[in-house]
């Protein structure tokens, strides 16, 4: 992966973000950007992750390597320069919905479009329910004329005095 990472940040051109699938195996992804000169960030994740949230990983890492070194310290370094951020963004980009807004808010609009249609197929089912008690509710009304009449025809034959 490291030589892999290696060879993605010696061919992309500066201000340019790609993101390359290895061919041999497709399990994994690298984001890589290059927003100016010799620096250029890797981001290594899985097919599944969001593309938009990687890119925002690499800029949060980038922003925060040049505010730590400057240009002269990281050109003429000679051994790793550590970034104490690095795990600390690596923890926190594991969740890609809680780190793009875009992604909460497609989520939180998912969610709130499935109690929409759960309270729409309920209010459906009781339009049902209510129609049917309507047309029992004429039913019984159409029954209770029709006995009524029967009873007044059968009673008035017989008149008690």
């Amino acid at each position: 992966m490291n030589f892999f990472s290696a060879t993605v940040a010696e061919r992309i051109d500066e201000n340019q973000r790609q993101q390359i699938t290895n061919s041999e195996r497709e399990e994994y992804k690298v984001h890589a950007f290059r927003p100016m000169g010799q620096l250029c960030v890797t981001v290594l994740t899985d097919n599944e992750y969001p593309s938009r949230v990687a890119f925002s990983l690499a800029t949060k890492i980038f922003d925060e390597f040049t505010k730590r070194y400057s240009r002269p310290q990281y050109i003429s370094a000679t051994d790793k320069l550590e970034l104490p951020v690095l795990s600390d963004y690596i923890k926190s980009y594991q969740d890609p919905k809680q780190m793009d807004g875009m992604m909460k808010i497609q989520q939180e609009l998912d969610e709130t479009t499935a109690v929409v249609r759960k309270t729409i197929e309920q209010l459906v089912d009781r339009g049902d329910s209510l129609n049917s008690l309507v047309d029992k509710s004429s039913k019984l009304s159409t029954t209770s004329k029709s006995f009524y009449k029967t009873a007044q025809k059968t009673n008035s034959c017989c008149i008690v005095m």
